[in-house]
């Protein structure tokens, strides 16, 4: 393994999409069939049976098992599945990667969780079905602390961007922060790769913020999240 950690950023991105494991885990609600259509980017296969699930619980990366991971939250589910990442979570292992350069331990993989569950192709629509009780209770990063104790996760990169502070519901968003920053959560190192410094928010790594994701990959240091600021 020792190898895959000489490979140039790029090389190493392309590894991790073709070899990685990936597992992104679903909620039990599913689209009705005769959607399908609409919601193609959103059907998967499970068990040799095609389903369009309506919530996305969490979506893990792994290339090396026999590294710590760490954890990034970031908005909205995305499109990613088990075969293939997206631009954004592309970004999120270049992240990764860079922080190598900086610790002994390894980087090996990468959960993602998301400010909602909810799965839908227009963001505008998948905010509306978001429901309070339902994230209470299947949203992981509710309960980050048993969550991430299963996976033997200590540190945790925030990166949703500024759309959760300007279009969630402010109950819904304060809901979020008291969850996360719980005492419960003691032990947990929450960071941002970049904070915003007009909104205070930590910057998502989306393909429209790859000039943030470049520079911090150059000096690849992470900022502390003052979860009062946000």
């Amino acid at each position: 393994m020792k190898e895959l950690y000489n490979l140039s950023t790029e090389d190493f991105v392309k590894h991790v999409n073709e070899n990685a494991i990936k597992t992104p885990i679903f909620g039990d609600d599913d689209y009705e069939f005769e959607n399908f259509q609409y919601y193609d980017k959103l059907c998967v296969s499970e068990n040799n049976k095609e389903r369009c699930p309506k919530n996305r619980l969490s979506y893990e990366v792994i290339w090396d098992k026999e590294k710590e991971k760490i954890a990034f939250i970031l908005f909205n589910p995305s499109h990613a599945n088990s075969k293939e990442l997206d631009g954004t979570l592309k970004n999120c292992v270049k992240i990764c990667y860079a922080l190598n350069k900086e610790q002994e331990e390894k980087i090996g993989g990468m959960v993602i969780y998301n400010t909602f569950t909810t799965r839908h192709p227009k963001i505008q629509e998948a905010i509306k079905l978001i429901k309070l009780e339902y994230e209470k209770l299947s949203n992981p990063i509710f309960k980050l602390a048993d969550e991430l104790s299963k996976k033997n996760i200590s540190k945790v990169i925030i990166a949703w961007g500024n759309d959760p502070k300007n279009k969630l519901e402010e109950e819904y968003f304060n809901a979020i922060k008291t969850a996360i920053d719980d005492k419960k959560n003691k032990d947990i190192k929450f960071f941002a790769y970049r904070i915003n410094k007009k909104t205070g928010q930590p910057t998502h790594p989306s393909p429209r913020c790859a000039k943030y994701v470049n520079e911090f990959c150059k000096n690849p240091k992470l900022e502390n999240v003052s979860f009062e600021k946000l």
